[in-house]
């Protein structure tokens, strides 16, 4: 099973995009469906590959695409023929295959590896899979080997076609008995079968589609320079993909574990999306997320309500008594050192009052079992609030020796909505803000995130509000500072349409433009900061990342970050290293004027000669020559952030830094190695 850290199911925003902790258990449970694949391939010397979304996600995120929620690999159809020979006896005994021969109304040429043959809510099932009870698994397409004749290939797509929509009509039972039977004669008599008249439908059903299938592999790889899935889009007049694109695997980072890939995925991204590194949130295939299909299903057919968060009206109606020292006390529930950039400008801003005491805890983040429970040990408490992350001057007090009902402080600045709430993280009850808003005067929740805007027609964004605005902390704080007009617009459809229309104005009085309510508590403020995503923080004058085990502090030179990628010897051959010493040679010749900090994607070397063999040692003694007067940054030690914060611009392959690089407003170019 994958190891998954603490951070990796905290709520997040990528590109722009919310997504919840309960999204990220969807892809921890496929994560662990895909290691057991893996585990399975590499036993047996099975390839496979990212497919859609997934492979998109590998190359320009790094992991999923923010607002999907699916993991689809390919496999050519030898090596999916040899899966699904050892495949039974090498998965887990819970794991079932979804296909047309073995589940019902699954009349599709893709096998989906699932966790479990049904919702499961044991606690065994449940603290393996991070309290996640509802099916998740992996959709394996089928790559097929075509004819070289294009003619051959037509005559071939339509025989799949005949077989498939007789067998759906013998299926569905619109075919007359007469039809039927013409039909299955032709079939016999053209491939040399015989069909048995006394099957039921569904096994008339799968017995045509075997036939179809074996009609779909019946070109030999030595036969063709061209494989496509054949069902659905080769049927519908595709074209497919050069075979030699699948002929090396890369293993790129895909979240916290790798992923294989085609070695040539930039070319194969650009033949099937264009310009593939742009941003187009486009969805499409199933409803997003597939658990609530799941969870409405099972709602269906429950004789009770299944567990959710809901709104308690004689909140509206609650008063509270808090009796505050003389001296005015401020105190930050800061929910870890990642998140701590939303609350460093008031920080700053409360500290400027002389009369004011501010106290700062960190706050653990920890995982809770299926009853509720933190898990954790001793250590792993101490350990958990990472105060040793925070910026040097912040002063913390530890978490587990403060005494809030004895601080009683005036205003409370919090970041954790959840208050229990969230499905798999916790931190220590006694700070859900249901409890720490009894010894305040008041609370102000402060999101540590902050999505781009979104209208009500942005139908997987408005999902998200689910979790992080119909939520207690929103609820029980008496200020919700948001960051634009959008997003209160979007926090009061949420609220409204969750606890009823008529709670709109108490939802408008309490969520607010964080930038007019510091007008309000502060003043105006000639403080330089800058907004970021995660907020606003004091601006700097330098910023600096790690390079070759030194640090690099910006000059007023240009700082270029070079990507070069294991893509382009798969895509150029021999000529790759060629082409990258002519683009070196003109970055040195500029050296001057600028500073080139080099990067590799993915960023082991090893990987690349695992997977490309001889033919890196060219490109690597390039790559040994340049960084005798460039950088070297090294993506899993330095966030994309730190990254992008200290380079100016962007050059060379394809990764996921470049959608960084765009949202930061940076020059971004993707090198043409042909020129």
């Amino acid at each position: 099973m994958v190891e998954f850290p603490v951070d990796f199911f905290r709520d997040e925003v990528r590109c722009g995009f919310y997504i919840p902790t309960a999204v990220k258990q969807a892809w921890a449970a496929e994560l662990a469906v895909l290691s057991e694949i893996d585990r399975i391939c590499v036993k047996h010397g099975i390839r496979y590959f990212a497919d859609w979304g997934s492979i998109l996600g590998a190359v320009r995120h790094g992991g999923f695409v923010p607002w999907d929620d699916d993991l689809d690999i390919c496999m050519l159809r030898d090596d999916y023929a040899h899966f699904r020979q050892v495949a039974d006896a090498e998965l887990p005994k819970e794991y079932v295959i979804h296909d047309y021969e073995r589940q019902e109304d699954h009349w599709l040429f893709l096998a989906r590896i699932v966790n479990h043959d049904k919702i499961c809510f044991t606690p065994e099932y449940l603290n393996s899979y991070h309290n996640f009870p509802w099916l998740a698994g992996v959709d394996i397409f089928v790559k097929d080997y075509l004819y070289a004749d294009e003619k051959k290939e037509k005559e071939r797509d339509d025989e799949v076609l005949h077989i498939l929509t007789v067998a759906d009509g013998i299926v569905e039972g619109s075919l007359r008995p007469e039809v039927k039977e013409e039909w299955l004669c032709r079939f016999e008599q053209k491939y040399a079968i015989t069909i048995d008249r006394k099957q039921t439908a569904r096994q008339m059903g799968i017995t045509l589609y075997r036939l179809a299938e074996q009609q779909m592999a019946r070109v030999a790889p030595e036969e063709t320079d061209t494989i496509g899935q054949i069902f659905p889009f080769i049927l519908k007049g595709g074209k497919g993909q050069r075979k030699a694109y699948y002929e090396q695997i890369l293993r790129l980072p895909f979240e916290n574990v790798t992923i294989p890939v085609s070695a040539s995925y930039d070319a194969i991204l650009r033949s099937r999306y264009g310009d593939y590194l742009q941003i187009r949130k486009v969805w499409g295939g199933h409803n997003y997320p597939f658990f609530e299909g799941q969870k409405a299903e099972l709602q269906s057919h429950a004789d009770f309500a299944l567990p959710a968060y809901h709104f308690d009206r004689g909140v509206l109606q609650e008063h509270r008594i808090c009796d505050v020292p003389k001296r005015r006390r401020v105190l930050f529930l800061a929910a870890g050192p990642m998140w701590w950039k939303s609350l460093a400008g008031l920080y700053e801003k409360e500290r400027t009052d002389l009369d004011a005491e501010v106290c700062v805890v960190a706050l653990p983040m920890l995982f809770k079992d299926c009853y509720g429970e933190i898990r954790a040990t001793d250590e792993e408490l101490a350990m958990a609030a990472r105060e040793e992350e925070y910026p040097e001057d912040v002063m913390l007090t530890p978490w587990y020796e403060f005494d809030i009902e004895q601080y009683k402080p005036d205003r409370i600045y919090f970041q954790d909505v959840y208050d229990g709430e969230n499905p798999v993280l916790s931190v220590p009850e006694v700070f859900n803000a249901a409890n720490v808003r009894q010894s305040a005067k008041e609370l102000v929740l402060v999101p540590p995130l902050y999505a781009d805007d979104f209208t009500p027609e942005d139908r997987n964004d408005v999902y998200g509000t689910r979790h992080y605005v119909t939520a207690p902390g929103v609820v029980y704080a008496d200020r919700v500072l948001v960051h634009s007009e959008c997003i209160r617009e979007r926090y009061l459809d949420a609220l409204m349409d969750w606890a009823g229309d008529d709670t709109k104005q108490y939802w408008e009085e309490k969520v607010r433009l964080r930038v007019e309510w510091e007008k309000d508590a502060f003043g105006q403020s000639e403080q330089n900061t800058v907004k970021t995503q995660d907020g606003e923080v004091e601006a700097k004058e330098a910023s600096s990342i790690a390079t070759n085990g030194e640090t690099r502090t910006e000059t007023p030179k240009k700082n270029i970050l070079f990507m070069i990628g294991a893509n382009e010897l798969a895509e150029h051959g021999e000529q790759a290293a060629a082409f990258l010493r002519k683009k070196l040679d003109i970055l040195k010749e500029n050296n001057g004027a600028l500073d080139v900090t080099f990067c590799l994607y993915p960023p082991d070397l090893a990987d690349w000669e695992e997977s490309l063999g001889a033919s890196v040692e060219p490109f690597v003694q390039e790559i040994e020559a340049a960084l005798e007067w460039g950088g070297l940054c090294d993506l899993r030690e330095n966030s994309a952030e730190e990254i992008v914060e200290a380079c100016d611009a962007y050059y060379g392959s394809p990764s996921p830094l470049v959608v960084e690089f765009v949202r930061a407003k940076k020059p971004v170019m993707i090198a043409d190695y042909r020129v």
